[in-house]
């Protein structure tokens, strides 16, 4: 396995792997109209390239053996109002192809992203997840991430609640 971070050459990957990662974990929840508009929004060709390029963005690619499986989005930026942690950076996604869940690559992947995170001089790692993603929500519990609030997320006309979960980075 390795993970390296994302360049702009890398952008047709990250959008196909964005696409089917997402919709693995979630097109079943949603109207084809809601989840269609989500990714439209999301996941196009501007809106990556555009991340890819900014300096407050770093995207990390899961690489085992000739296959892309997994990757995040680690970027500064505003913090939800609950948040209270010192110096917080977003982890805004992570997400691995349902084939390599259980290979040992999230958690990997987290390492990575935290060790981008203090690399970035943060002390509080902060995500939103869906509160109906028992398998995240455990995931997150188990990498040390406590509740602190909630805030509404978009897919599409559907209106979600996720849970703010925050991580402090100057313990194990």
């Amino acid at each position: 396995m390795l993970i390296r971070c994302a360049t702009s050459a890398d952008l047709e990957l990250l959008l196909d792997l964005s696409v089917r990662t997402f919709r693995e974990a979630f097109e079943v929840f949603y109207t084809a109209e809601d989840f269609g508009s989500f990714l439209q929004d999301a996941f196009n060709a501007e809106k990556l390239g555009r991340e890819l390029e900014d300096p407050a963005c770093t995207f990390l690619l899961v690489e085992a053996g000739e296959e892309t499986v997994g990757y995040a989005l680690v970027r500064q930026g505003p913090a939800e109002p609950c948040i209270q942690g010192l110096d917080p950076i977003e982890l805004v996604r992570i997400y691995v192809l349902q084939k390599a869940v259980g290979e040992g690559i999230g958690p990997a992947l987290m390492e990575a992203c935290i060790k981008v995170a203090k690399g970035k001089g943060a002390c509080t790692l902060w995500l939103g997840v869906w509160e109906n993603n028992p398998r995240a929500l455990a995931f997150y519990a188990r990498c040390g991430f406590m509740d602190v609030g909630f805030h509404h997320f978009n897919v599409g006309s559907q209106v979600d609640v996720d849970r703010i979960l925050v991580k402090d980075l100057s313990r194990p």
